[in-house]
């Protein structure tokens, strides 16, 4: 019985592996901070691969992907994000507008 386990366990690690080296490159990782509408206080942003970074609190989201834009979903909340350029991105906020953020380089 162990010896049939044991392929079909190495059969799903190997799907796994394939199926995730399709997924694009996360753009969205790392730190961003406002820049227009100029912010109150500067507040960054952090991207990990599976949590957003805000003011200490962290919360766990899902990322997907669709040509030049990032759709981050928390919970029962969803931004999505527009690439702009490498450094750029913009969201449009219900009270804001349109906000764009940068790059923070390290």
């Amino acid at each position: 019985m162990k010896k049939n386990i044991l392929p079909v366990i190495t059969a799903l690690i190997a799907s796994m592996l394939l199926a995730s080296c399709n997924e694009p490159p996360n753009p969205l990782l790392g730190k961003w901070r406002q820049v227009t509408p100029p912010p109150a206080m500067e507040a960054v942003i952090e991207f990990t691969p599976s949590t957003m970074r805000m003011n200490g609190k962290a919360v766990t989201v899902v990322y997907q992907f669709r040509d030049d834009k990032v759709r981050v979903s928390a919970s029962k909340h969803a931004i999505i994000y527009e690439m702009l350029n490498d450094n750029t991105v913009s969201y449009l906020d219900e009270d804001s507008g349109t906000v764009t953020l940068e790059r923070i380089m390290p």
